[in-house]
């Protein structure tokens, strides 16, 4: 296309100076109708250049989506659309290290007896349950908030920026809603009972590596759960 360009330029410049020249019409005339007949292909050149132009677009944007996906799907957990565990911790470390936001929570979630839930319904009503769980979580949690799958059944948020306080009500929540929904089994309509939480929350102090601060969230997980389940409990 360029070429032809290139080649309907020169044509252009020589016919210019025919035109200085000329002295009959009927040579104008003959001079005119190959001006025009140049004109129209150096338009339909334009054109293709012009849709050349637009499907590169195309591709890149396409290239574009793709690759937003792929970055996606790197970090996100395939079952529950949370957070995967590496991004999790990548996460957690780079913000412990900055250790910016004094005021940074994190949140540890068990799905309480969820091993009978498996045993008695089957994994797929598992997996039903756990998507559910995470659904609720991502609509409780705010922009800031890094929510992931832990492991297993458990999951956690990070709440940069966020008061204990506030942790704790995001937290409460997500327990009080999760224990009034009444799942179903998708192919009979059955009641799969209620579904409950437990919750640990600690928040960063000065002092925090990833570590301790993950094991004082453990900590009051497990004081939930020793205390009877279905509650939310803050660190010591």
């Amino acid at each position: 296309s360029s070429l032809k360009a290139s080649a309907a330029t020169i044509s252009f410049q020589e016919k210019s100076k025919l035109l200085e020249n000329i002295n009959s019409r009927d040579d104008l005339k003959q001079l005119l109708a190959e001006i025009v007949i140049e004109t129209n292909g150096m338009t339909v050149t334009s054109q293709d250049l012009q849709s050349k132009l637009d499907k590169a677009k195309k591709e890149i944007e396409e290239l574009r989506i793709e690759l937003v996906q792929v970055k996606e799907s790197a970090s996100c957990d395939a079952l529950t659309g949370l957070l995967n565990r590496g991004f999790f911790d990548t996460t957690l470390e780079h913000l412990v290290k900055k250790n910016k936001y004094s005021k940074m929570c994190l949140t540890l979630l068990d799905l309480d007896h969820f091993k009978k839930v498996n045993d008695t319904y089957g994994h797929l009503v598992g997996d039903k349950v756990l998507k559910f769980t995470a659904k609720l979580i991502k609509q409780h949690t705010e922009d800031a908030h890094f929510a992931a799958r832990f492991g297993g059944e458990e999951m956690a948020i990070i709440m940069p920026d966020t008061h204990i306080q506030k942790a704790l009500t995001v937290a409460e929540n997500i327990r009080a809603t999760l224990e009034k929904s009444r799942l179903k089994r998708k192919d009979n309509s059955e009641s799969i009972g209620v579904i409950t939480v437990s919750i640990g929350i600690a928040s960063l102090k000065p002092d925090d590596t990833v570590e301790s601060l993950i094991t004082r969230a453990d900590e009051a997980l497990y004081k939930a759960k020793d205390n009877g389940r279905n509650q939310v409990v803050l660190e010591s």
